[in-house]
C-alpha cells in the first residue's frame, strides 16, 4: 500500500508522485483522502497490463521544503511552482485528471472561476473528474470533543454538517453521493474522523467513477483485493452511546 509519507517525500523531492509507466497518464490532485483511490488504481494497474502512468499531487504538502522543513510563505511556495518544468508537462500530459476541488490553492485550483487555476497552466484532460470533499464535517460526540468545547446541540450540529456534506457532493460528479451518504451512515461507519473517510465512502466512489467515467475491466479479483484496504482506520473518533441515541447508529 502507499502511504501519505511516501507520497508526500517523492513530491518535495521530484514535484509529484509517480507509480507506472504506461502511456494513459493520470494525474490524481487531493488531500490524503485522495490515497484511495491513488491506492486503488494503482493496484489495478500492476494486476493487468500496467497501461497507466499515475501521479499525485497533495497540495497542502507545499507547506514543507524538500528537508521537510516549515516554509516561510506557503503561498510564495506555490507561487514557485507557476514556471516549474517538472509541474508544467505534468499537467499538459494529463489524461485522466481525479480532484477535490480547491479554490485558495493557487496554480492548483480547479474552480475555473478563481484568479489563478489549473487549466490556466495546462490541464487539459480529456476525462475531468470532480470528487466531493469530506473535510472539517463534525457529526459525532468525540468530534466535537476534540474541538475542547462541546456544544448543547452538538447532534443538531452533527446533522447539519451532514447536510453540507450533501450539498457538496451535489457541486461534484457524485451528485448520487448524497443520497448514498444519507441511506447509509447510520448503518455503516463512513467515516473515521471529520476529515478521513472509510473504505464504505471510498469503493463505493471507486465503482461509481469507474461506471461513470473510467470505463476499467475491474475483476472480483480486483474488488476483493481493495475491500480488504481502509488505510484511515486508525487513528479513529470512538463512537459513544450518546451517538447511538441521538442518531440511532446500528453499528
Amino acid at each position: 500500500m502507499i502511504y501519505t509519507y511516501d507520497t508526500k517525500l517523492a513530491q518535495l523531492r521530484d514535484g509529484f508522485y509517480r507509480t507506472g509507466s504506461g502511456a494513459t497518464h493520470v494525474l490524481i490532485l487531493g488531500s490524503c483522502r485522495t490515497m484511495a483511490f491513488l491506492n486503488y488504481l494503482t493496484r489495478w494497474n500492476n494486476m493487468s497490463d500496467g497501461s497507466m502512468t499515475i501521479s499525485y499531487v497533495n497540495p497542502f504538502d507545499w507547506h514543507w521544503d524538500s528537508n521537510d522543513q516549515l516554509v516561510e510563505s506557503f503561498e510564495k511556495a506555490i507561487d514557485s511552482l507557476e514556471t516549474d518544468e517538472r509541474i508544467l508537462p505534468l499537467l499538459g500530459s494529463t489524461d485522466i485528471f481525479i480532484h477535490e476541488h480547491f479554490g485558495n490553492y493557487g496554480m492548483f485550483n480547479t474552480s475555473r472561476e478563481a484568479d489563478k487555476n489549473i487549466y490556466q497552466f495546462g490541464m487539459k484532460a480529456g476525462i475531468d473528474i470532480s470528487i466531493p470533499n469530506f473535510h472539517d464535517h463534525f457529526i459525532f460526540y468525540n468530534d466535537f470533543v476534540t474541538t475542547g468545547v462541546v456544544p448543547d446541540d452538538w447532534s443538531e450540529r452533527g446533522l447539519l454538517a451532514i447536510e453540507k456534506f450533501c450539498s457538496i457532493c451535489k457541486i461534484s460528479d457524485f451528485p448520487d453521493m448524497a443520497e448514498y451518504f444519507k441511506e447509509n451512515w447510520t448503518k455503516l461507519k463512513m467515516c473515521y474522523t471529520p476529515n478521513h473517510t472509510s473504505k464504505y465512502f471510498t469503493l463505493w466512489l471507486m465503482k461509481s467513477m469507474n461506471e461513470k467515467f473510467l470505463r476499467l475491466p475491474l475483476t472480483n479479483e480486483f474488488w476483493e483485493a481493495v475491500s480488504g484496504e481502509d488505510m484511515f482506520a486508525s487513528p479513529c473518533i470512538e463512537i459513544t452511546d450518546l451517538d447511538r441515541q441521538a442518531y440511532n447508529l446500528s453499528y
